[in-house]
């Protein structure tokens, strides 16, 4: 028994692992879309760009750094994007970006 289990081990390990990156992704988009609807909020408050963008890094947990956030006001609306890499279980494996756009009505 210790011997088959000796050679699945690694099999499990490695899905393990997968899932783990999985759920590192997942929660990344999650907090991608949370940070660009924090910046179209602010946007659509009358904060401005600066305000959009301060408020999109504060809505990102301290793991996530936002790379780019852009996004414009309109007669009704305004739309921001917010880009993060993908958190990645091992450091040195760069998986990507996410970018999520989120269109707020302006607030008058």
């Amino acid at each position: 028994a210790s011997l088959e289990l000796i050679g699945v081990l690694p099999t499990l390990l490695l899905c393990a692992i997968l899932a783990f990156q999985v759920g590192l992704a997942g929660w990344g988009m999650a907090s991608t879309v949370q940070a660009a609807r924090a910046a179209a909020r602010a946007a659509s408050l009358g904060h401005g760009h600066a305000g959009a963008t301060q408020a999109a890094q504060d809505a990102l947990p301290g793991a996530l750094v936002a790379e780019a956030v852009t996004g414009s006001c309109y007669a009704e609306a305004c739309a921001y994007s917010v880009t993060v890499r993908v958190p990645s279980a091992f450091g040195q494996f760069d998986l990507g970006t996410i970018t999520r756009t989120v269109e707020m009505p302006k607030i008058t």
